[in-house]
């Protein structure tokens, strides 16, 4: 084909200097279609495409329009750029997860391959998740989440960094609701043998706050552990499992510290505070109670009132064999007992108030129906001098069924006046 004076001219002049941008609209159209073609054809000879056959037949099949076919050629460009195998690893995530889940992700990855990682960062990176994880929902693939990443980097740790993060309880919580949320319960298991290692290496005397800090700090960080690894599982509603949990965990360390022949040291507070309060808030809605001997188990290792505002005496009402109110009746009598109770009512977890407070009530409920008509009464004058901001006093020689049927009214009005407002519900909150 021979070229006209002007073409042959234009390409010389192409081949000394460098190229003029096009003159004319249809210049840059025609150009535009050049570098796109060129473009495609060395990206598939690179990294082929496994659905460039399937988009040739569909475009086989379609009819573009003319007047849109600039757009839809820089559109279908783009399309197939984010699709393509090459940009498969950095695309998935946020593609298929958009939002604050895919946000932390990113950052997250960023800042690793900036080495700018730390506890502060990923802390941020795993309290952002789980926002957006709440709106968003599950995931199409569990290795696309915040979890694997985070057992990748702990695993990564040196053997000093790992015991830094386990011991701060700040940075543990929200990591470990990422863990549960995404799917790899396993790795938290992990992170709670390290902890194990760490205290029979550094459990040499009887721990105190004075002779043996680092075997204390090690012992706390194991409870909080634990109690968070309940809080997981009770909100997955598997009570059974979560007091399991309590109760390993109490046997393990009561057998680690026996074996030493030494006293046992500081209880498992938070996880026994965890474990029953899951119990006081879902074992009595639920049709799935907890085995008769694991339950047992559990108020036989439980707190008593120094150490917990969730005294055994209370879950002994839900008993799953022989409920029974008479215990709470008895120590309710002594001066002591009532002197410890009055001051976890001035915790400002309210949502310990109110279960308390429904305790008692189910206390009275339970004795009534037994016949110990005396001991419900009892128990509806201490609800009602005990929580005055929620109940009315009521006359004593009033009916004692009725008495307890506006309790419950009055406790229920209370309850749906206060949370009017957004407030998370009482089952996803730590009782710690």
């Amino acid at each position: 084909m021979r070229l006209s004076p002007s073409l042959y001219i234009r390409k010389l002049l192409a081949s000394i200097h460098p190229p003029i941008s096009p003159q004319s609209p249809r210049e840059s159209k025609q150009l535009l279609n050049v570098l796109e073609s060129a473009f495609q054809r060395r990206l598939d000879e690179k990294h082929p495409s496994p659905t460039a056959g399937h988009d040739a037949q569909h475009a086989a099949e379609s009819i573009p329009d003319p007047a849109q076919r600039v757009t839809h050629s820089t559109h279908s460009h783009l399309d197939t750029i984010l699709n393509h195998p090459l940009f498969k690893q950095q695309s998935l995530t946020f593609l298929q997860t958009r939002g604050l889940a895919a946000t932390a992700v990113k950052t997250f990855d960023n800042a690793l391959l900036k080495k700018a990682l730390d506890s502060y960062l990923v802390q941020s990176c795993a309290i952002q998740y789980l926002q957006g994880r709440e709106k968003r929902g599950s995931l199409p693939n569990k290795d696309e989440g915040l979890a694997p990443r985070l057992a990748r980097w702990f695993n990564a740790m040196t053997g000093p960094e790992k015991k830094d993060l386990l011991l701060n309880a700040k940075y543990m919580e929200p990591l470990v609701s990422v863990m549960y949320i995404d799917g790899y319960e396993r790795e938290v298991w992990q992170w709670l043998q390290v902890l194990y290692e760490c205290s029979f290496n550094n459990f040499t005397s009887i721990p105190s706050g004075e002779s043996a800090p680092d075997a204390m700090a090690y012992f706390r960080a194991e409870d909080r552990l634990v109690s968070l690894m309940i809080k997981e599982t009770a909100r997955r509603s598997r009570l059974q499992e979560a007091v399991q949990l309590y109760t390993q965990a109490y046997e393990y360390r009561l057998k680690s510290i026996l074996s030493e022949g030494k006293s046992a040291p500081e209880p498992l507070q938070h996880s026994w505070r965890q474990v029953a309060g899951a119990i006081l808030l879902q074992n009595k809605l639920s049709r799935k109670r907890v085995a008769t001997s694991l339950y047992d188990l559990l108020l036989r290792y439980g707190l008593t009132i120094d150490y917990s505002p969730f005294d055994p005496a209370i879950l002994q009402i839900y008993h799953p064999a022989s409920p029974s109110a008479s215990v709470l009746y008895q120590k309710l009598r002594s001066p002591s007992f009532v002197d410890e109770f009055s001051k976890w009512q001035k915790s400002p977890n309210k949502v310990v108030r109110k279960i308390l407070l429904g305790s008692i009530l189910d206390a009275a409920e339970l004795s009534l129906g037994q016949g110990h008509d005396r001991e419900a009464r009892e128990f509806l004058q201490f609800a009602e001098r005990t929580y005055p901001d929620f109940l009315r006093p009521h006359e004593e020689e009033a009916n004692t069924a009725e008495r307890l049927q506006l309790a419950r009214q009055e406790m229920l009005v209370k309850k749906e006046f206060r949370s009017s407002g957004y407030a998370p519900p009482p089952e996803l909150q730590a009782l710690v």
